[in-house]
Formats: C-alpha cells, sequence, structure tokens
C-alpha cells in the first residue's frame, strides 16, 4: 500500500511561507499548519484520538474498509495463482478457499508438486513427482492446528473469532511517520501483531512469533505492498517475508478471482492416481 505522504506536501508550504515572512508570521504560519494537520487526523479517526480506540472499534472499521460485512460475507470462495522467491526456492502456487474454513494449495517447483488441503475437518497432503504420487493423512497436531488458522477464510480481524485465539488491541506505534493500530492475536503456540494504518484500517504489516519446544522462536515479519481491491476486499500482491533465521521470500500474487465458483469436492482428500511403487 502507498502511504499518504503528508510530510512532503506540509515540507513544501514550508518553503513556499518562508520566502517573505518574518520570523513572526513563520511562527504563525506554523501553528496554522499544525492546526490543519492535527484536524485532518481528528476527521480521519471520525473524531476521536488514536489512543481512544477500542479494539471493536478497530475491528469494525477494518470490516468496513473491505466492503462492510454483509459485503465480505458475499465473497463465498476465492482463487489466488502467484509465484513464490527466495533464496534458492522458486515455486508457482495455487491456492483455493472456500467459506468458512476450507482451502487447498498447490506447490510447483520442477518435476515436483506439493498439495496440502482442509475440508473443514481432516487435512492431507499429496506429493507429486514425475508419474507418481502419494496421497497421505496429516496427524501432525501443531501442523494440523496452523492449517485450521490458515484456513479461516476472512483471517483474524474480521468476522468472529476462532475457537483458541484472543485478541487484544495493544496500542498505537508509528512507523515511517505513519499511527498504526496494533492488534495482537496470540495462540497457544503463536502470537501475531497486526500492524493497521490508523487513517485507511488497512493492514500493512504482520510480525508472528511461533514459539517452537527445545528451539528458540521463529520470528516471520511480513510486509503488504501493491494492495487492490477484489469485490470490495483489499488483496495485497506482493508480500515481502523476512524470518529471524535469516531467510527472505517474495511471494507475488498475479491472479486473484472472488467467487469463480469452486465447490466443497475441491477440498476433500483426494485418490492417488498412481502410487510408487512398493508403498
Amino acid at each position: 500500500m502507498q502511504a499518504f505522504k503528508q510530510e512532503e506536501h506540509c515540507l513544501f508550504l514550508y518553503r513556499c511561507w518562508n520566502i517573505d515572512l518574518t520570523m513572526r508570521n513563520l511562527s504563525r504560519g506554523r501553528l496554522i499548519l499544525i492546526g490543519i494537520l492535527t484536524i485532518s487526523n481528528f476527521l480521519a479517526l471520525g473524531a476521536k484520538n488514536v489512543e481512544d480506540w477500542t479494539l471493536d472499534e478497530v475491528l469494525a472499521k477494518v470490516a468496513e474498509a473491505n466492503g462492510g460485512e454483509e459485503a465480505i460475507e458475499r465473497v463465498t470462495n476465492a482463487r489466488f495463482i502467484g509465484n513464490v522467491e527466495g533464496g534458492d526456492v522458486s515455486y508457482d502456487f495455487l491456492l483455493l478457499k472456500r467459506r468458512p474454513n476450507k482451502m487447498r494449495s498447490r506447490m510447483m517447483m520442477y518435476k515436483k508438486v506439493v498439495e496440502t488441503g482442509f475440508d473443514g475437518s481432516i487435512v492431507w497432503r499429496r506429493y507429486e513427482q514425475g508419474d507418481y504420487d502419494k496421497v497421505e493423512l496429516v496427524d501432525d497436531p501443531e501442523f494440523i492446528r496452523n492449517i485450521e488458522l490458515e484456513a479461516d477464510f476472512d483471517g483474524p480481524l474480521i468476522g468472529g473469532i476462532a475457537k483458541g485465539l484472543t485478541l487484544e488491541l495493544k496500542g498505537v506505534e508509528r512507523l515511517d511517520r505513519i499511527d498504526y493500530f496494533v492488534v495482537e492475536v496470540k495462540s497457544e503456540k503463536s502470537s501475531a501483531l497486526h500492524y493497521v494504518d490508523t487513517r485507511t484500517f488497512r493492514e500493512l504489516k504482520l510480525v508472528k512469533t511461533v514459539f517452537r519446544e527445545g528451539m528458540d522462536p521463529l520470528v516471520i515479519t511480513s510486509n503488504f505492498h501493491n494492495i487492490e481491491r477484489h469485490s470490495g476486499i483489499w488483496v495485497s500482491h506482493r508480500v515481502e517475508k523476512e524470518m529471524s533465521n535469516g531467510t527472505k521470500e517474495t511471494i507475488h500474487i498475479t491472479t486473484v478471482e472472488m467467487n469463480p465458483g469452486i465447490l466443497d469436492f475441491s477440498f476433500k482428500m483426494p485418490k492417488e492416481r498412481n502410487p510408487v511403487p512398493g508403498n
């Protein structure tokens, strides 16, 4: 998302006024400018100081920024196509989602394909290489929980709070001269800080900490760019991710389709077409 550049406008006014104004008039001009900016921020936030907002009010404005809850709920399925670049790994992907919590992802590398699916009750995986494939039921509780959270169609800031999650408005943080509401979403194994622009109520940054038994926590920072509307919902077409272990990757979303007609059977666990011999 492109941030509003009020500071550039302010510097332009300052340079213009500085040509002929005396120090007294310059001080008066500064006061006027500060007053204008204060009023602008005051109106943008609904005549409230950012510190006075509640969690429910922020979440309501996030939903409103995405077209409102009724419009959001009219989008029942979605298809995303793109690619991921990072380090030595590069692959194309296809992501299907259906309300309320069904998901299927397909990662395509050179002669290899990995699919993960969740039909609302079970998680499965399919591996394809060459002419062979293998399908298996996933029984790792931690992996299943992560998939369940990712499958939430609207994400944690819109709609009802998913089971096992807690939300808290941590306050306001200023980054690059922009104020952000910071909403923390906590689960048993992770904590995520969602940075929401106080002017547009669009999410620009996510910092997720994953707690791992016997290991240092993994911190994943995601910055959202090239945000566009699709059926009223804001979608980031480029996500820059950096992890505390030094790994970096960029997610490019090239195609977004809202309500393309994805049916329930698309998320069911498939049968093996050509099992690997001996398995």
